[in-house]
């Protein structure tokens, strides 16, 4: 009798930690459910702002575009914050935004992706619509760089680039083509070798061009080297790659001794930050003000 009301016992025990191993469970998850709720509805805390390094030609546009500059004898110096923390890639950016729920960047729209949320700017949308009819107000141009007196095939590059099949990979791919009238590329069968080297913004585009016209030439091939827009304009003026990929404007004194920038395609920049932020509109002056470390808060944003 002793032995059985010990086993009832027992069983009793076993039952009652069960019970009490889900009751916990679910008290966890409740309450990790409710903090995602409120997360969702509300940000606050230190904003974690990022900026491409000095030689990216995408900080060059962002900081005109946005007016994050100081004059210095009638010169305009670019004016982001010391205290900006700095990375030195596209993909660096975006990965950091990924893991980083306070944080905030910008990128070219070509390199979103859906693990990362691109704010409206004064209310408009980044889209390619808003892009072509010019209400977006982050634009700037692709431009590639090289010396006049350059290769037969690198102008046939350029043939396919402006070509119909080019403009179609540039449109898939996020940007705008700069003409809808373009003809049909033929091939010249042409053998050798390219260099490309800059902007990381580009080289994404740049990868899936060179990939197509390497299809239709079997005989060329071509190394792309990716870095940032001055590196692009140094090496190509240095002789150490055939063209530069610069994502700025591209300054009259960058082409002495003749060299020749062509745009290749129009981008749009967006702001970007992690999916689970809940902003979902930034002004101009806001963004302006995060850069130059006058708002430091997400809750000053409200």
């Amino acid at each position: 009798m002793l032995k059985l009301r010990k086993k009832v016992t027992m069983s009793l025990s076993n039952r009652d930690y069960k019970k009490i191993a889900i009751l916990l469970f679910c008290f966890f998850f409740i309450n990790l459910l409710s903090a995602e709720q409120i997360e969702s509805k509300a940000i606050s805390g230190k904003i974690h702002p990022l900026s491409r390094e000095l030689g990216s030609g995408t900080r060059s546009a962002f900081v005109e575009l946005f007016g994050i500059v100081r004059k210095v004898d009638a010169k305009k110096i670019d004016n982001v914050s010391l205290y900006i923390e700095i990375t030195n890639a596209t993909a660096v950016m975006m990965g950091a935004v990924m893991r980083d729920l306070r944080s905030i960047g910008y990128i070219s729209m070509g390199s979103l992706n859906p693990r990362l949320k691109a704010l409206s700017i004064n209310g408009i949308e980044p889209n390619i619509e808003n892009i072509k009819n010019k209400t977006y107000p982050i634009m700037r141009d692709f431009y590639v760089v090289y010396h006049k007196q350059s290769s037969n095939i690198l102008k046939d590059l350029l043939s396919f680039i402006s070509s119909k099949e080019g403009a179609e990979i540039i449109q898939a791919m996020g940007y705008i083509p700069l003409s809808d009238q373009v003809s049909n590329y033929q091939s010249r069968n042409l053998s050798g070798s390219l260099a490309i080297a800059g902007s990381s913004s580009i080289s994404p585009l740049m990868e899936v061009l060179i990939s197509a016209y390497m299809k239709k030439n079997n005989g060329v091939k071509i190394t792309l080297m990716q870095s940032d827009s001055t590196t692009g304009l140094s090496s190509v003026k240095s002789g150490l790659s055939d063209m530069g990929m610069v994502s700025r404007k591209v300054l009259d004194q960058e082409l002495e001794g003749g060299f020749i920038a062509n745009s290749i395609a129009k981008d749009a920049i967006v702001i970007i930050v992690n999916p689970n932020n809940p902003i979902s509109n930034l002004d101009s002056s806001q963004i302006q003000k995060i850069y130059t470390h006058q708002i430091t808060r997400w809750e000053e944003l409200r």
